[in-house]
């Protein structure tokens, strides 16, 4: 499941604000026992299960949640300053049983992650710069 919503604000054609968030949650619960890899490239079967084998439950229980709130400056044509602080919160089980509401609640149980970041881009057009790279001829 992939929830998502996202809008932006064009204060005018250089300054823009966006705030987006995303929810993706999914389950995968293995019925049958593992399957190996053989020198010729099939799959055997193996007769234990993955408990059995030392491998613990491989069944995953994943959900994960980012809100993203960016600020966007274009200075000069194609160049930009961009601002984002990202929210996040990660979750991952073996409790592929549980669900959708219940695995949120464990979501939110976790810590959240909070990341600025600052990037600057930066358009040099070569036609505009070409002068300074020749050499001078002296007469």
């Amino acid at each position: 499941i992939e929830n998502s919503i996202s809008g932006a604000y064009n204060f005018d054609p250089f300054h823009s604000l966006t705030l987006s968030f995303r929810n993706f949650w999914t389950t995968v619960t293995y019925d049958r026992n593992p399957f190996f890899l053989q020198e010729d490239g099939s799959l055997l079967e193996s007769p234990m299960t993955f408990e059995e084998l030392g491998l613990s439950s491989s069944n995953v229980n994943f959900n994960t949640w980012n809100l993203d709130f960016r600020y966007s400056w274009q200075f000069a044509p194609g160049s930009f300053l961009t601002a984002l602080y990202r929210n996040s919160l990660f979750n991952q089980s073996e409790l592929s049983q549980e669900g959708y509401f219940r695995s949120l609640g464990d979501l939110f149980d976790q810590d959240m992650t909070h990341i600025f970041s600052l990037r600057l881009q930066y358009f040099i057009d070569y036609n505009n710069i070409k002068g300074l790279f020749r050499k001078k001829t002296s007469s």
